[in-house]
């Protein structure tokens, strides 16, 4: 078969199929581009699955690009509380003032636009394009490259800049120039419910016939990355001082991961042996606690978040303390704990507060 008559048979196939198959989620339902860009900010690192209610609660929460805008920071990071990579927060956060002040609250209308605003990349910025304006740009997430990469037999690294080129050629060629929002949408929900990474569902598959990597049984090994990201594990010991009613916050200034979210003073140390009295009683001095001498703290077990390029282990020591008249140093302050959820604190620390699982030293 020739590379035109395959290219027409794998769009003619996908949208025949999609007719049929499509998914339903509440952002398909609409072509309102503030709904879409939000959609597609949420799923960049999120499963469907698990987006789909952070994305209702936050529609509700701020409805339109105005009520996004005229929001506080922590207001937008504890709505966003759980999905992890807060930059994203913040970048859509400042992307709608800069709507509202240069596009008179009107979200931009063509790609060369869009792709300008802060946290939109090529494939945010076609995916807005096509699903809101209809406007012919391909995307090219990771579903998109497992199903062109099987489609035509790419054995190659698809991390590879020249492959990854390759791969976005053919995306370009294969798009449907009527229906761009249909195919688009086609591909990404293809490579979601039947080109799965693993135990994709081939004998189902609309395009097994002509598909390349299943008629040579290459699907294993299809498609191929060169590059292993090596993580590094970090250990944080958390202080967590504490009364029956008010636990101490400070909020994370350094630029590091969780940049902006609340957490409890910290010391990170190269391995998970425990703080000593002499350390806890170092940072409490550092916070202003100079009063409060400890004689034993309730110690948690360790508690790990996985991030792209590191592991966090977490070991909480829970300090009782008494809270009057205190002089805490600058960024340090006690919070109502009943009120810790209009806080954005990072994923660890919501494990600890929901287990809690203590041993004594």
């Amino acid at each position: 078969m020739s590379k035109k008559a395959l290219l027409h048979d794998f769009t003619t196939s996908l949208l025949a199929w999609w007719g049929t198959g499509k998914r339903s989620m509440p952002w398909k339902e609409t072509k309102d581009p503030y709904k879409i860009w939000i959609s597609e900010i949420i799923l960049q690192q999120t499963r469907v699955s698990q987006g789909t209610d952070y994305y209702l609660r936050f529609i509700d929460r701020f409805p339109d690009i105005a009520t996004l805008a005229g929001a506080t920071e922590d207001e937008v990071l504890a709505m966003w509380k759980g999905l992890g990579y807060y930059t994203r927060a913040r970048n859509i956060h400042a992307t709608a003032k800069i709507v509202m002040e240069s596009y008179q609250g009107i979200f931009p209308s063509t790609y060369k636009d869009i792709i300008q605003l802060r946290g939109i990349g090529p494939y945010t910025a076609a995916a807005i394009s096509s699903f809101a304006y209809d406007l012919v740009h391909p995307v090219v997430d990771g579903n998109v490259i497992r199903v062109i990469s099987r489609y035509f037999g790419i054995e190659e690294p698809v991390d590879d800049r020249r492959i990854r080129k390759h791969i976005d050629e053919l995306a370009e060629e294969l798009i449907h120039r009527e229906r761009p929002a249909d195919y688009n949408q086609a591909i990404m929900d293809l490579g979601a419910m039947v080109c799965a990474p693993r135990s994709p569902d081939c004998q189902n598959c609309c395009m097994s016939d002509t598909c390349v990597a299943y008629n040579k049984k290459w699907i294993d090994r299809i498609p191929l990355k060169a590059k292993k990201i090596t993580k590094r594990h970090r250990f944080f010991h958390y202080l967590v001082i504490e009364n029956s009613a008010y636990i101490l916050l400070k909020k994370r200034q350094q630029k590091d991961i969780w940049q902006g979210l609340y957490d409890f003073p910290c010391v990170e140390k190269e391995s998970e042996t425990i703080l000593s009295l002499e350390e806890i009683h170092s940072l409490l001095t550092e916070i202003g606690l100079v009063k409060n001498r400890v004689k034993r703290a309730e110690i948690s077990k360790t508690h790990r978040q996985t991030l792209t390029h590191q592991y966090i282990n977490g070991i909480f020591y829970s300090i009782p303390v008494n809270i009057d008249k205190l002089e805490l140093k600058d960024g340090y302050f006690f919070a109502i704990k009943e009120n810790l959820s209009n806080f954005a604190i990072p994923k660890l620390i919501d494990w600890y507060l929901g287990d809690k699982s203590i041993t004594l030293f």
